[in-house]
């Protein structure tokens, strides 16, 4: 209830103590921020169980609002549970003595059960050990449960198909009712129904969907009635309109003015210059053809001045006018008609917004019944009827079921939530809610202040905490004075039953910030002001206060730096860091002015944003590659997506490859992606887009790419849950995606941006995310909203029952009532806000535009801050920190420093210099290598590969892994070599051209392709890969030589004998391990020397390895494997630059090549794979007869010789190896018929 709204009872509070607490009946805790009321719900659920309160762990019921308070809730009482089980099971008293002194609350609980432990042990044992079957839930998952255990009370079907996201319905069905409808109004509400929004009514229903049992305020007649008297007021105006027009069709401004008796009216009233203006605009509106529903609205605030009733109360004393030129009284004949009419207009309108939310909410239940379709929130509404129908023995059964209930966070219920707890709990459990009203700010979420209150008065027992854990004593007493401040207010938060009581302190000094070896003030207030008292611009204030929140910042961890600012805790020291920091806004372009000037500062730092995903870059960038993937044809808008910051390319890049039609390379790849995304999802095709164009490793290095790579996650995440809930057609993806980025779709708590990461940085985020978490210092210079609507639009009001009303339409008392509830939020907001901080929090005031009616003046005045005189006297402040000092006590100042500032350019450098600690967080450029994770993680089950095992075996080493191919400098090759000819040897190195002769060879059918067609494939590709065309011939000739070149003994066989069906491309190989230990491996290769001279110098290379065993799978791709004279070998094509002459691709080069690579790891891995293949698909498989062997192919060393060996590396392992290998890996496959793969 708002100062406006009737009294209701006050409930007599008690100081909440844990031990004498019963557990019994309906209880209300108040805990105020900071003073530990999770810990407390974790206690009591506790001494429930052991005071037999409840049978088990899965008889106590703890609701949560969201996912992860349920989660931190969860952790809490489980770690409780294992604390209090080891007091019990310790048999030393000295270590016990030592458990009691940590947790003397758990201590004081187990107490009566010391001496008979262990019944005691029984039961907390019992605890732990079913623990999993607790009841925890998020109260949207209680709703969920309890649907599907009673379906048939509940009358849900058991396979329903539950969405956390139902925006496209929404949409849809709101186009429905705009056709069916709003096409068929009548014409003359077209000029406002035009400017009438998608977003705005879908926004309407938002709140319905929130607040299924609001009531919506709307007009005592029918929409018939509204529209005939619509009809009725317009053809009048348009009548006197089309007079007026005639009569006024050949007088202009001049002569306009000349009838207006200037001499007679008051001046201040009848300005000229601003009559001028007005006069202009209003013969523009009567003049012209078009009927008066076609033009634009004229503010009656213009007319008015030419009726002939405002001129006549405007003379001066002792003036009259003799005769009233008739067209005055014309004009105002009209403007009553046409008030009429406008007024009837908007009555129009609103019986249209509230027919559309009866509409969308009837069809929407519907739609969503016969498809067997449950939104989140319709399980609330569900269980809600199924509670208000059903008889007294299904909700026993429930009650029965839980005999302790836990409402967690209670300040943010709704009121079906709370009439759900209240149906199924109170009168038959134990019940205790805990919250605080004074951080109830969730009210868009459809959170209701006034379903506390209702509880506050019906609860039999209520308590209160008011120990503060969080924060040092000076700032807790900071934060009373301000709540508390000289005029004292009786109701602080504006809202009866919404008390401030002083907090106490538990940390009484032990912990504190000191800079420059003084306790400073904890609580800081700069009072920003100009020199002539004048209001400051708010653009300007958000870009000073944010410029001054990021100098401090610095300057604090430069002070760190040089050892003059710690954390001092006890004897330890502990150096500020930019983590210990937060700025809390209200708004995000808040949040981002602030970021902008850490930035320039190089303090790093997060954005923890509610803006949405869909405004984002990447989301434009994103849609235009579905649009590209749909339409892989459209060359426009493949040039329009190249040039975006996800491709990087430069305009001038993308006409070279237009003009050498280099952009069907891209078509073509788009529409891979296109069957890619039919086949698989949204998710893999996207994932494979990442991968195919290196977007990951480009964006990393690069301003925000963070923020980027998160965003696409993001979107990503978001595209294929939409695409598997809806089975999304690409299309329709497109359209939804599309919808969501102009706004047209509900805004989803899951669409907020996420953060982009989580290293040592300063977070920025706003007060609403900042609930429930904690900072050493806190920085909140953003508090200074105002409480009034400055232009009409919907909005939600409490009438004095306490009952929550949607107000459709303009009425200056339900808007001061609503005023007085934006007051309360936004005192609320400000108590979030100064209560986050563990040592220090800064805030700020400022005579902007709309502080004379924020929480500040609020708590700083004595009286009714929307009144006149109020704002005059705001107004007259000159002085802001005398405005401050003034409204505090003296007490106050032994907590508070009130820091004048004043608005100052912009200007990150002007007269600062950037600290040290800020300087330490940016790199100097020098030729370094990235560190590598060294620690060993407690994880064993693991997919590996050959570059994880080159890790373990060579951990201080650096090595090229699979398809790298070192880039080398062109300038290597000798000018007259490059001029003449384009040559394997000048292909430019790198991963894009390793990529493309792989695609080339996997894509070719070296057994049957011609020589055209091997061109064409050729060109294809290396458009594709965005590589010379003039390589082609050389290409080309390098995959003939390929062809033709002899393998195998000295009779040779060559690749084009090979059919296409004896080759297996790419193949992606799994086989499990018991173990994976790359020392083991190295020992099995060094073991085997004696087997072969190339094993020795593989062993002799390996050096050191981790001894570390990993369990899980081996993985990796083997480029082709082929079938020939029944054996079977292994190729690996390799584009590595040894050199610019055949000569360099001879043996003793590759068998360098291969070590330096270690790719003799990667081969056996290959073989050992292979092998395990053979041996489960083949009756009589004979490693020797079998297995032909491995070929490496160094591609740029192929020449023309079919004889010569320039490029080829061969090797065959010996069985024994292989089966050493298989050992190692601690493989038990089961061998079709006994094959011989063991040892012969």
């Amino acid at each position: 209830m708002c100062l406006c709204c009737k009294r209701s009872r006050s409930l007599g509070y008690n100081y909440f103590n844990i031990q004498e607490c019963p557990i019994e009946g309906s209880n209300l805790i108040e805990a105020s921020a900071g003073t530990g009321k999770t810990y407390s719900i974790a206690s009591l659920f506790l001494k429930a169980l052991l005071q037999k309160r409840v049978k088990s762990v899965k008889n106590i019921l703890v609701l949560t609002f969201t996912k992860a308070a349920t989660a931190e809730i969860k952790l809490r009482i489980y770690e409780n549970l294992l604390t209090a089980k080891r007091m019990l099971e310790e048999t030393s008293d000295n270590v016990r003595e030592h458990l009691f002194e940590k947790e003397p609350v758990i201590r004081d609980i187990l107490k009566p059960y010391l001496e008979e432990r262990s019944e005691a042990l029984k039961i907390v044992f019992n605890a732990v050990k079913n623990f999993d079957e607790n009841g925890i839930y998020t109260i949207h998952g209680f709703c969920n449960l309890i649907l599907s255990e009673y379906a048939f009370s509940s009358r849900v079907l058991f396979d329903k198909n539950m969405v956390t996201d139902q925006s496209l319905l929404v949409f849809e069905t709101v186009v429905d009712y705009w056709r069916k409808f709003a096409f068929f109004a009548p014409k003359c509400v077209m000029n406002k129904l035009e400017k009438l929004k998608f977003s705005e009514l879908i926004s309407l229903y938002k709140i319905k969907e929130s607040n299924p049992h609001i009531s919506i305020n709307k007009p005592e007649e029918s929409m018939t009635g509204i529209s005939n008297k619509v009809v009725k007021f317009y053809d009048s105006a348009e009548k006197i309109h089309s007079e007026l027009s005639g009569g006024l069709k050949n007088t202009d401004k001049t002569s306009f003015l000349e009838l207006i008796p200037f001499e007679k009216l008051n001046g201040k009233i009848y300005k000229k210059s601003s009559i001028e203006a007005k006069v202009e605009k209003f013969l523009n509106f009567i003049s012209g053809d078009q009927p008066l529903y076609a033009k634009d609205i004229l503010d009656d605030s213009i007319i008015i001045y030419f009726t002939a009733g405002k001129i006549t109360s405007s003379l001066k004393k002792n003036n009259e006018i003799d005769e009233m030129p008739e067209i005055f009284k014309m004009i105002e004949h009209f403007y009553d008609i046409y008030l009429q009419y406008l007024q009837a207009v908007d009555e129009w309108l609103t019986g249209l917004k509230k027919n559309m939310i009866d509409f969308v909410h009837k069809r929407l239940n519907a739609y969503k019944s016969a498809r067997g379709i449950l939104y989140f929130n319709d399980q609330l509404s569900i269980l809600h009827d199924t509670l208000s129908d059903a008889g007294d023995h299904f909700k026993k059964r429930i009650a029965e079921e839980y005999q302790l209930v836990f409402v967690d966070e209670f300040q943010d219920t709704d009121p079906l939530q709370y009439e759900i707890i209240k149906k199924l709990f109170i009168d038959k459990s134990a019940v205790f809610f805990i919250g605080d009203p004074k951080q109830s700010i969730y009210s868009f979420r459809g959170a209701d202040i006034y379903s506390y209150i209702k509880a506050k008065e019906n609860v039999e027992s209520g308590y209160t905490m008011k120990t503060n854990f969080r924060s040092e004593s000076a700032l807790v007493y900071g934060v009373n004075r301000i709540f508390n401040s000289r005029f004292r207010r009786e109701n602080p938060f504006v809202i009866e039953n919404i008390e401030y009581s002083d907090v106490d302190s538990e940390n009484k000094g032990e912990t504190k910030l000191i800079v420059e070896g003084e306790e400073y003030k904890p609580l800081k207030i700069w009072a920003f002001e100009t020199s002539d008292g004048n209001l400051i611009n708010e653009d300007e204030y958000n870009e000073t206060a944010a410029l001054t929140t990021a100098r401090e910042v610095a300057r604090l961890l430069k002070l760190s730096a040089e050892s003059k600012a710690y954390i001092k805790h006890k004897d330890k020291y502990e150096q500020l860091k930019p983590a210990d920091f937060a700025v809390l806004c209200r708004k995000t372009k808040e949040a981002f002015i602030v970021k902008k000037y850490l930035d320039q500062l190089g303090i790093a730092n997060i954005i923890s944003s509610s803006k949405s995903i869909f405004e984002s870059e990447e989301a434009y960038e994103i849609h235009l590659l579905l649009n590209c993937i749909s339409e892989p044809g459209n060359l426009n808008l493949i040039k329009n997506f190249l040039i975006t910051d996800l491709m990087g390319f430069k305009p001038h890049h993308v006409k070279n490859m237009e003009e050498s039609e280099g952009l069907g390379g891209y078509s073509i790849k788009l529409r891979g992606y296109k069957e890619l995304l039919i086949s698989r999802g949204i998710m893999h095709c996207v994932n494979e887009f990442l991968k195919d164009e290196q977007i990951i490793s480009r964006l990393i290095h690069s301003p925000y790419g963070k923020r980027k790579i998160a965003n696409i996650n993001q979107l990503s995440e978001i595209l294929h849950k939409k695409e598997s809930e809806n089975a999304l057609q690409l299309h329709e993806l497109i359209n939804w995606l599309s919808n969501q980025r102009s706004g047209n779709l509900l805004k989803e708590e899951e669409y907020e941006l996420r953060m982009e990461t989580d290293e040592d940085a300063l977070n920025i985020m706003t007060i609403h995310k900042s609930k429930g978490l904690q900072f050493p210092v806190v920085f909140a210079p953003f508090l200074l909203a105002g409480s009034l609507m400055h232009s009409f639009k919907p909005f939600i009001y409490h009438d004095d029952d306490m009952e929550m009303h949607l107000q459709l339409e303009s009425d200056e008392y339900i808007q001061r009532k609503y005023a007085l509830e934006c007051l309360s939020e936004n005192l609320r907001l400000a108590y979030v806000a100064l209560t986050r901080a563990k040592y220090r929090c800064y805030t700020a005031l400022a005579k902007t535009r709309n502080a004379g009616t924020s929480a500040f003046a609020y708590l700083f005045s004595g009286g009714d801050i929307f009144s006149k005189e109020w704002k005059k006297e705001f107004n007259n402040i000159i002085s802001m920190e005398n405005f401050v000092t003034e409204a505090l006590d003296n007490e106050a100042f032994d907590f508070i420093d009130i820091l004048p500032a004043k608005p100052e350019s912009a200007d990150i450098n002007s007269d600062f210099e950037p600290s040290e600690s800020a300087e330490k967080l940016s790199v100097e450029e020098k030729n370094l290598r990235v560190r590598e994770f060294q620690n060993k993680t407690p994880e064993r089950w693991k997919i590996s590969s050959f570059s994880s095992l080159l890790r373990k075996m060579n951990p201080h080493g650096t090595f090229t892994t699979f398809m790298d191919d070192e880039v080398f400098d062109v300038s290597e090759i000798s000018e007259e070599k490059r001029e003449a000819d384009y040559s394997m040897f000048s292909l430019p190195g790198g991963v894009k051209t390793g990529n493309a002769l792989h695609d080339l060879l996997e894509h070719t059918d070296l057994n049957t392709v011609t020589e055209s067609g091997l061109k064409e494939i050729v060109r294809k590709t290396l458009n594709l890969y965005h590589i010379d065309a003039k390589f082609k011939n050389a290409v080309c000739d390098n995959v003939n030589n390929l062809r033709k070149k002899k393998l195998g003994d000295e009779k040779g066989f060559q690749l084009k004998n090979v059919p296409y069906k004896d080759t297996l491309r790419e193949m992606e190989f799994y086989f499990p391990s018991r173990s994976i230990d790359s020392r083991l491996i190295r020992d099995v290769l060094i073991s085997s020397a004696g087997e072969g001279e190339t094993e020795r110098i593989i062993a002799d290379s390996m050096g050191e390895a981790s001894s570390e065993q990993i369990y899980g799978f081996m993985k990796g791709y083997i480029d082709m494997i082929f079938r020939y004279n029944d054996s079977y070998y292994i190729i690996d094509w390799k584009t590595n630059y040894l050199g610019s002459t055949y000569e360099d691709y001879r043996e003793d080069s590759l068998n360098q090549a291969m070590l330096k690579s270690q790719y003799f790891l990667q081969y056996h891995i290959y073989t050992v794979a292979l092998t395990l293949h053979l041996n489960s698909k083949m009756e009589n498989f004979d490693y020797e007869r079998h297995f032909g062997g491995v070929y490496y192919l160094f591609l740029r060393g192929i020449d023309s010789s079919e004889n010569s060996r320039n490029g080829i590396f061969f090797h065959r392992p010996a069985q024994k190896v292989i089966a050493d290998l298989i050992e190692s890996f601690q493989i038990e496959p089961v061998f079709a018929n006994g094959g011989s793969i063991g040892k012969p």
